[in-house]
């Protein structure tokens, strides 16, 4: 439970805007409703980042029921789970800065309002166009509950120290329940008579008891105009992201009409992002508003903090994509329990919570995080160790428990420490960028390792098959598969640990804590 401090008790914080070089009274510093406790508060935005996170996963756990009882196939899924996330990563940063100017709590309203929508929609199902209008619901209610729930963050706990700390760690550790509820909910309801209709509605009761807290407990904070928003900066980078999410995601396809369908999309991503900067560069010579300000990328600690979670992100999809397929064909492992397993991981992000807290009493924010970035690599390489027939799997689930654990302090500590030099009129935004960076980078990871899967596992495979093999017994084709499996596995995991690295070393550069928050 997050320690309480009234707002008389509060001294007003002073953040550096180190963009003009002046030091002002932020104007939103602890704002909440007038009795309400900032713990209160946050808890329910939490409540509304779980479940907007929970809500992929949750449809992930439920293919094949979708498969069996709408009728469609693995391309239609693929086209309705691609829409979530090129929704969310098309939107994330105007829906920061919508909150910035109308308010976090009007826009997180909105977030749960869509979330709802998409859930229920989700739920009634009953062919391809319906759970697709689902999904894109769903991916708007993730772009909208990111940044904003940061930016309240940022502004609810604005002052350092112990509140602080604790509220990042349980915001790392909020992602990594979302990542083990989602499979065990949806399993659960596809795999006895309740049905995975009701993993989805009963995420949407949970969605209003989220949207009736954050309207009770939540002050809004100071609106800004509204006339001079960037109408063609926000369409043009909702072209730029959104289009380059699709393209990665067809590019990884493998067919030709995807491939070709994915170069013309970052044909179109190139053209969108070169008319975006062109207004970004015609507004700032008029002094006029931006989407998305350029002078976030002038703080160093917003700067290398975003781009190391980033790589984070890309080294991420390497164990999440290989282990899998291990653990089903090569380990012989069921259904539940590949996904008991890969909860593991989650269930290590729900304790970093804790973990990030105490060693941030500890050690200052940048050791924190190079201790942990400097885990991620290492265990990853543990975990390639463990991909063979005599694996035990509680063996396995320890190393992504402990896989999980790092990845949620280094997480914790680089979100707050992008946040140092962030004038807080700015939160919602900032957040909105990292959000979207760490989602496409994410996507790019997975389009990489990937094509390094299928590439390596399927030369293995070619390997076994050649000539020179043709004694083979029919058992010993189905080791070569599982050896080719293993071999692609290993290569995916040891490119994402790699990739991990770089995290890391762009880590070091982070800049010292300042004594005063930005």
């Amino acid at each position: 439970m997050l320690a309480i401090t009234s707002v008389r008790q509060r001294a007003p914080t002073v953040p550096r805007d180190l963009h003009n070089g002046r030091v002002h009274p932020s104007p939103t510093a602890g704002h909440r409703a007038p009795g309400s406790r900032p713990s209160t508060s946050y808890g329910f935005v939490l409540l509304a980042v779980t479940l907007a996170i929970s809500d992929f996963t949750i449809a992930d756990a439920v293919i094949p029921s979708l498969v069996r009882d709408l009728g469609l196939s693995v391309a239609d899924l693929g086209l309705a789970f691609t829409a979530y996330f090129a929704a969310a990563a098309a939107f994330m940063v105007l829906f920061g800065r919508l909150g910035d100017v109308l308010g976090r709590r009007f826009v997180l309203l909105v977030s749960t309002a869509l979330f709802i929508a998409g859930s229920v929609l989700s739920g009634i199902a009953w062919d391809l166009p319906s759970f697709f209008a689902g999904r894109v619901l769903s991916g708007l209610a993730l772009a909208a509950t990111l940044p904003n729930g940061l930016g309240v963050l940022n502004t609810l706990f604005a002052q350092r120290g112990p509140q602080r700390e604790r509220a990042f760690g349980l915001w790392a550790a909020a992602i990594g329940l979302a990542a083990v509820i989602g499979p065990l909910v949806g399993g659960a309801a596809a795999a006895t008579a309740i049905s995975w209709r009701w993993a989805f509605f009963g995420s949407a009761l949970l969605g209003v008891l989220a949207a009736v807290g954050i309207a009770t407990t939540l002050a809004e904070n100071p609106r800004k105009r509204l006339a001079d928003i960037d109408v063609w900066g926000a369409l043009l980078l909702a072209a730029s992201a959104g289009s380059l999410a699709l393209a990665v995601d067809l590019g990884g396809g493998g067919y030709d009409d995807q491939v070709r369908t994915a170069v013309g999309l970052f044909g179109v991503t190139i053209a969108a992002v070169a008319a975006f900067a062109a207004v970004q560069r015609r507004r700032i010579r008029r002094r006029r508003e931006t989407i998305a300000p350029p002078h976030l990328f002038r703080y160093r600690s917003f700067r290398l903090a975003t781009f190391s979670s980033a790589f984070m992100s890309i080294g991420d999809t390497g164990f999440q994509l290989a282990l899998p397929l291990v653990l089903g064909f090569v380990l012989g492992v069921g259904q539940l329990g590949v996904g008991v397993v890969l909860a593991c991981y989650g269930a290590g992000a729900v304790l970093s919570g804790p973990a990030a807290a105490a060693l941030a009493r500890r050690l200052d924010d940048r050791t924190v995080a190079r201790y942990a970035l400097a885990a991620l690599p290492l265990l990853l390489l543990g975990l390639i160790a463990l991909l063979s027939w005599e694996t035990p799997l509680a063996a396995v689930g320890a190393v992504l428990v402990a896989y999980g654990v790092a990845w949620g302090v280094a997480y914790a500590r680089l979100v707050n420490i992008s946040y140092y030099e962030v004038p807080e009129q700015d939160s919602a935004v900032a957040g909105g960028v990292q959000s979207a960076l760490r989602l496409l980078a994410g996507a790019l990871g997975a389009g990489i390792l990937t094509a390094v899967f299928s590439g390596v596992a399927g030369r293995s495979a070619l390997d076994a098959a050649v000539p020179s093999h043709s004694r083979l017994t029919p058992s010993a084709d189905t080791s070569a598969l599982a050896t080719a499996l293993s071999t692609g596995a290993q290569a995916t995991i040891a490119v994402a640990a790699a990739i991990t690295a770089v995290a890391l070393i762009i880590a070091l550069r982070l800049p010292e804590q300042p004594t005063v928050r930005s």
